[in-house]
Order: C-alpha cells, then structure tokens, then sequence
C-alpha cells in the first residue's frame, strides 16, 4: 500500500496538466475581457451557451419575471 500513497507523475502527465491548466486560464481571461458568458444548457448535459453577459442577464431577468417559479430579490 505504501507505493500508492505517494504516487510520482510522469513528466509527460506534468506538462499536459500544466498545458491544461493555462489553456483554461486563457480561456476564463479571453470570457472576461470580452465580457462572454459560457454555461451549459439546463436540459442537455453536453450543450453550451456561449454568448454576451448582459444579453444573457436581460433574457434570464425577463424569464424569471414572466414565470412565477423564481423568486428575485
């Protein structure tokens, strides 16, 4: 069991992480600046939303104003 508590990653598994892991940072940077939104659609797991933040904002406002099942502060 001991060889199992200190698992060692390879060099190749380290850069892809590391790889990986500036690819979202740039992504998240690029959606800031652009002022995007991306989110997943509520009725398909694999489906995304990527469009302007304040367009989506409005259009989710209005939909919770015409609908009775939110409650907004």
């Amino acid at each position: 069991m001991e060889m199992f508590s200190n698992p060692i990653l390879s060099k190749s598994i380290y850069e892809r992480a590391h790889y990986e892991q500036q690819l979202i940072e740039q992504i998240r940077n690029d959606l800031k600046s652009f002022d995007l939104i991306l989110r997943r659609t509520h009725d398909h797991q694999n489906v995304f939303y990527l469009g302007d933040r304040k367009l989506f904002e409005k259009l989710s406002n209005e939909f919770m104003l015409q609908t009775d099942l939110f409650e907004i502060d």
